[in-house]
C-alpha cells in the first residue's frame, strides 16, 4: 500500500513548519502566464499577417472545393447505382414476362399441333428450347417457328 501524505510529516515535534514563500510561487505563476500570453499574442500577430490570412483563406477555399467535388461524385455514383438497380429490376421483370410469354406460346403451339394432327412426341426440348426431330412431317415454316422458341 503506498504511503500517504500524512506519513511524510516530520517525525520530531520540535521541527518547525515553514510556510511556502508566496512571493516566489506567485512570481513563477505570473511568469508562466506571461509566457502563455506572449505566445498567444505572437500567434495572433502571425494570423493577422495578410499573407498568412490569404494563404489560410485559399487553403480553406480549396478544401471546400474538393469537398464539394467529392460530395458531387458520391451523389453521381449513388444515382448511377440506383439507376442500375432499377434497370436490373426492370430486366428481371422483362425476363419473367418473356418466360411467361414463351410458356404461353408453347401451350398454343401444342394446341395447334393437336388440332393439326401433329404429335408433340415429334419434338424434344433441348436446353429449354423446343427443337424438331428430323424425319417428321413438320413443314419448313413450322420448323423455323419451332427453332425460334
Amino acid at each position: 500500500m503506498p504511503a500517504s501524505n500524512h506519513d511524510a510529516r516530520p517525525s520530531s515535534p520540535s521541527s518547525t513548519f515553514s510556510a511556502p514563500d508566496k512571493t516566489k510561487s506567485s512570481s513563477a505563476v505570473l511568469d508562466a502566464l506571461q509566457a502563455d500570453l506572449d505566445a498567444l499574442l505572437d500567434y495572433h500577430l502571425y494570423l493577422s499577417d495578410p499573407q498568412v490570412h490569404k494563404a489560410t483563406h485559399d487553403l480553406l477555399r480549396e478544401y471546400q472545393h474538393q469537398q464539394n467535388r467529392i460530395t458531387s461524385e458520391i451523389s453521381t455514383v449513388s444515382e448511377e447505382r440506383t439507376r442500375l438497380q432499377n434497370k436490373s429490376v426492370e430486366m428481371v421483370a422483362k425476363a419473367k414476362a418473356c418466360k411467361e410469354k414463351v410458356a404461353l406460346l408453347r401451350e398454343k403451339l401444342v394446341a395447334c399441333e393437336k388440332r393439326d394432327g401433329v404429335g408433340t412426341e415429334e419434338h424434344v426440348a433441348v436446353d429449354g428450347k423446343l427443337d424438331v426431330v428430323l424425319g417428321t412431317n413438320v413443314t419448313g415454316g413450322q420448323e423455323k417457328w419451332l427453332r425460334l422458341l
